[in-house]
């Protein structure tokens, strides 16, 4: 079914593609690479001048947001990130569950995120008067890797680090991408 706003063809929830590998659970313990990038990879957070990361007020909420993880779910650990003008690059650890760890999964802990940072900024937009987002803050579901292997998380960490200083070629850069609603 065409939408009649966009031009665009609409794709159903039960047409879109799967982002998860199939058969594996995300509860299960591992180090798993995230990219959670806001819609239409508006640049609300900050910017990056000459290769360096400068977060605005927005990014830095973002920032403790992600820091404040592991308070909201003991069962998981936090590694290397980086918050960019309009998305998030984080390494989250899943330990294995005890008692007094319960498991929860790799969406629930992105879904928490989204949902706290979303809520964040829409109290960021009213009372601060940072620029107002249409819909929704961030872009539907997130993008993983399961890491496997001491050389790929390492492999992460480096491209991580590396994030703001080749941004102009990042593939979430919002100039690689014309707006499309």
């Amino acid at each position: 079914m065409p939408d009649i706003l966009s031009g665009m063809q609409y794709i159903s929830e039960k047409h879109r593609k799967r982002t998860r590998k199939d058969g594996h659970d995300y509860a299960r313990p591992g180090w798993y690479f995230v990219t959670i990038v806001t819609r239409y990879r508006l640049p609300f957070f900050g910017e990056i001048v000459q290769g360096v990361n400068r977060l605005n007020a927005a990014g830095i909420v973002v920032e403790q947001a992600w820091h404040d993880l592991p308070e909201r779910f003991p069962i998981i650990r936090l590694d290397a990130y980086v918050v960019m003008p309009n998305h998030l690059h984080g390494i989250i650890g899943i330990r294995r569950p005890t008692d007094d760890l319960p498991v929860v999964s790799l969406s629930r802990i992105v879904g928490a995120f989204k949902s706290l940072t979303t809520n964040a900024y829409s109290d960021g937009v009213i009372e601060r008067g940072w620029e107002p987002f249409e819909g929704h803050l961030w872009q539907r579901s997130f993008h993983d890797q399961i890491i496997r292997s001491r050389s790929h998380l390492d492999h992460v960490r480096a491209y991580i680090n590396d994030n703001p200083r080749n941004w102009e070629a990042d593939d979430d850069h919002p100039g690689r991408h014309p707006r499309q609603p």
